[in-house]
């Protein structure tokens, strides 16, 4: 390695960091979170309440395909020497689309919540939870557009900060439970959008704003959007089926084992979110040699985190006192659920990359075609492994798809890299 080369991995390095810094600690933070709800809870409250979480990650999905990943784009492509009104008006357009959205989304997350059986006070203080975490992340990934890191870093660690608070005062009053983790959720989340607020304009957009936001849906977005829904049944298949069919408490102990690989799934989502306003950038100016080294990067680190998730998952099962894990579920049912959380890890740090480029680029449709085919596979073997093993097995599936996906995605973006012209 030269000097030159040298240079650029430790630029990349820091930018890496700095990236993953605030959604890091906030991964810290909430594993101490759901250790501590564990260890508070039964085990049918435990198993509800990571049911409407994970139904929480799922809209993130969404918003993310109907309004974040298109704003991206639309913002390079502005930024670009090539971009113009046409990109800055649909670009208003995704932004009008989302306030509106708001609303019934917010109705949404109240309704699920009180359908798998959370009291009235603690489904409104979910729904407003939820509501705040899409305001919150179309605010961060505008930052990040906009080249204004560091906002969207202190509102990392604002959030981590809040949270960390709230997980003290859950550890030590002795009546807090499901409300009192919500009511703290919801306030941490509301502290950590203030930062991304200086300079936003909070007013109703006009329809005529709203009408600007067709041609993103038929060209991208509803593209963008069968992708995140397939790819929901890809990795989370196990959590709607288990659920439906045995009810919170046997999917208590996939949500709990599901823990130890959330430094993985937060350095993935973090890297990838900030990485993709690079790669968008790239993309529009034809930089495909630099996207290539990126992915061989990006690549690495997360394998990094990987494997010190592997060893802090081992240290916690040693080491954690029985009710925060093996006394609750057995060491069996643990080990067979963290073995194959992380081969799911796995599986999804090698395709994120991949993924990065793809939407950078703009392939909408072959994203979602992919999931699509790896989401059958997916449900397939979710259901079957239901059907005739423990509900833990069912992972199984997750991974099975999630490597299916890794393949395809990884051929997609090899042939667009070997397709792209050779800049003169």
């Amino acid at each position: 390695m030269n000097a030159g080369e040298a240079s650029s991995l430790r630029g990349r390095l820091q930018w890496y960091a700095t990236a993953a810094v605030g959604p890091m600690a906030s991964a810290g933070v909430q594993f101490l979170l759901s250790l501590t709800l564990l260890a508070r809870l039964p085990v049918a409250e435990f198993g509800r309440l990571s049911f409407v979480f994970v139904v929480s990650q799922f809209s993130v999905g969404i918003w993310s395909a109907l309004f974040t990943s298109p704003m991206l784009v639309l913002s390079a492509q502005a930024a670009s020497d090539g971009g113009g009104a046409e990109a800055a008006r649909e670009l208003g357009g995704v932004t009008a689309v989302s306030v509106w959205a708001l609303l019934p989304a917010t109705l949404l997350f109240a309704a699920i919540a009180a359908a798998v059986g959370l009291a009235p006070l603690s489904a409104g203080l979910f729904s407003l939870y939820a509501s705040v975490v899409l305001l919150r992340q179309f605010a961060r990934v505008g930052a990040t557009a906009r080249g204004a890191y560091g906002r969207a870093m202190t509102s990392d660690l604002a959030y981590s900060a809040l949270l960390l608070a709230g997980v003290i005062a859950l550890a030590v009053l002795p009546e807090a439970g499901e409300v009192t983790a919500l009511a703290m959720l919801a306030f941490a989340v509301a502290g950590a959008l203030a930062p991304l607020l200086p300079g936003v304009r909070l007013r109703l957009p006009g329809m005529s704003r709203v009408r600007a936001y067709r041609t993103v849906w038929s060209r991208d977005a509803r593209w963008s959007l069968l992708g995140v829904i397939s790819t929901e049944a890809t990795v989370n298949s196990h959590s709607y089926i288990v659920t439906a069919l045995l009810g919170p408490s046997a999917f208590a102990p996939i949500a709990a084992t599901v823990l130890f690989i959330r430094p993985v799934t937060v350095a993935v989502n973090a890297l990838v979110e900030f990485e993709r306003a690079r790669a968008a950038h790239r993309v529009a100016r034809a930089e495909f040699t630099a996207i290539a080294q990126a992915r061989l990067h990006l690549r690495l680190l997360l394998l990094a985190v990987w494997t010190g998730t592997a060893i802090l998952a081992a240290l916690v099962i040693a080491f954690a006192p029985a009710e925060y894990m093996v006394g609750k579920f057995g060491l069996e049912t643990v080990l067979t659920g963290t073995g194959l959380w992380l081969a799911v890890a796995m599986a999804r740090l090698l395709h994120a990359p991949e993924g990065v480029i793809l939407l950078a680029a703009g392939r909408f449709r072959q994203l979602a075609w992919i999931s699509g085919w790896t989401a059958l596979v997916s449900l397939a073997a979710v259901l079957g492994l239901v059907a005739v093993a423990s509900p833990v097995l069912s992972i199984a599936g997750i991974v099975l798809g999630e490597g299916a996906f890794a393949f395809a995605a990884w051929r997609a973006t090899t042939r667009l890299l070997h397709d792209a012209p050779v800049p003169r």
